[in-house]
């Protein structure tokens, strides 16, 4: 790209900006699997490094109708160096379907941004590379919490909660620290219930995590 742009802002959204399209990745998303993140490597560089030039990129579902927003590389030098943007845990701020990545929908652009329209841009190679996993399964029970209050005088922590199961097991924890205060008493029915003796603090919040799935918070009420 000889002389890019035909504006001097710094910004990945900068007017003037000359703006390249790559495309058929054949990016295959395993059966069952999750899109976990998206990584691009380019191989790049710029005839100079006067005006910090970079390179950004965004990526499209939508075969270019609708993009991310951008992320940006470092100052690019006259040899060819490798950035990477993104990566198989960050998925550019969306959620990914297989078919989001499929040749028809997924581009990837690229962006040259120097403050110098004099620039002069190569890019040698652009990859990129799909992080997947397997979905976590999903909750087979819903929690409710009915009550949590705190009794200071007697620093005891009552708490009242239901399962739409009635043979989960409910923990309870401090929602701030995650440590585990206990585990509370099936009572029958769906209804767990416990009064946890000798708290000598006010947990504030606590999160109730069944065995099966489920979770709720809820804020304490202090007596």
């Amino acid at each position: 790209d000889i002389d890019s742009g035909t504006g001097t802002g710094t910004t990945c959204t900068s007017s003037g900006k000359d703006r390249h399209r790559f495309y058929d990745y054949g990016i295959a998303v395993p059966a069952g699997s999750s899109i976990t993140g998206i990584e691009v490597r380019l191989d790049a560089r710029a005839d100079d490094t006067a005006g910090a030039p970079k390179m950004c990129v965004q990526l499209s579902w939508d075969g270019g109708i609708t993009w991310t927003a951008a992320k940006a590389t470092a100052t690019l030098g006259t040899a060819v160096g490798t950035f990477v943007l993104g990566g198989p845990a960050d998925t550019w701020g969306r959620t990914w379907t297989a078919a989001d990545v499929a040749n028809a929908n997924f581009r990837v652009r690229v962006i040259n941004v120097s403050s110098s329209t004099a620039r002069d841009f190569f890019l040698d190679w652009i990859g990129v590379r799909v992080g997947t996993g397997t979905p976590p399964p999903a909750a087979a029970d819903t929690v409710t919490i009915q009550r949590v209050e705190y009794d200071s005088a007697h620093q005891d922590l009552r708490i009242d909660a239901t399962s739409t199961s009635a043979n989960a097991t409910l923990d309870v924890f401090v929602t701030s620290t995650n440590a585990l205060i206990g585990t509370l008493t099936n009572t029958g029915g769906g209804s767990y219930s416990r009064t946890f003796s000798g708290m000598t603090t006010n947990p504030q919040n606590v999160t109730i995590r069944s065995s099966l799935g489920g979770s709720a918070s809820r804020t304490v009420t202090a007596k």
